[in-house]
């Protein structure tokens, strides 16, 4: 018995002997199949996992908008206002007049950035090792480092405190 494709759903292709049938179910994957199956809306939902893809109706809450509020100042920079009105009281009493404010200079950022970082350094150098090669204490020591069948003097190994063993542990 030869069964020819099916045209429009419910005749077959054989008109000497018409046979109805009921149109089939739309393809699924025998996965849909299994009892119990809930079909997918949401492509984000994908990943997680099939005990939380199930809609917690008595569990979601509202939004809740909460309006910005403004940010408020409760006072100003007070510690600078201070030192300048003490700053005025002494030039008054040295100068024994109220009328006059004497001249002052400012300090540029690049000079403040620039004691700032010879105070730093001379800090860090006072107890490592190149500090010491700087004041004269020790004599420079070479620092060999092999690898890949080369031998080369690795200047960077004399930054590190000579207790400090953690880069070769």
């Amino acid at each position: 018995l030869f069964m020819g494709p099916f045209i429009s759903g419910s005749v077959a292709a054989n008109p000497v002997n018409p046979v109805v049938r009921p149109t089939p179910p739309p393809f699924l994957p025998h996965v849909m199949m299994r009892p119990g199956f809930v079909p997918q809306t949401n492509l984000s939902m994908r990943f997680i996992p099939p005990q939380l893809r199930l809609p917690l109706v008595g569990f979601i809450r509202p939004p809740v908008h909460i309006p910005p509020q403004p940010s408020v100042l409760e006072s100003g920079p007070s510690l600078y206002e201070d030192a300048m009105r003490k700053d005025d009281n002494r030039d008054k009493e040295k100068n024994g007049e109220a009328g006059t404010s004497s001249l002052k200079t400012q300090v540029l950022t690049s000079d403040i950035e620039a004691i700032a970082q010879k105070i730093h350094s001379e800090s860090t150098h006072r107890s490592t090792y190149i500090g010491q090669v700087m004041r004269g204490e020790k004599k420079m020591k070479r620092f060999l480092r092999c690898g890949g069948g080369q031998v080369w003097e690795d200047k960077s190994l004399a930054e590190w405190d000579p207790n400090d063993f953690r880069i070769f542990c």
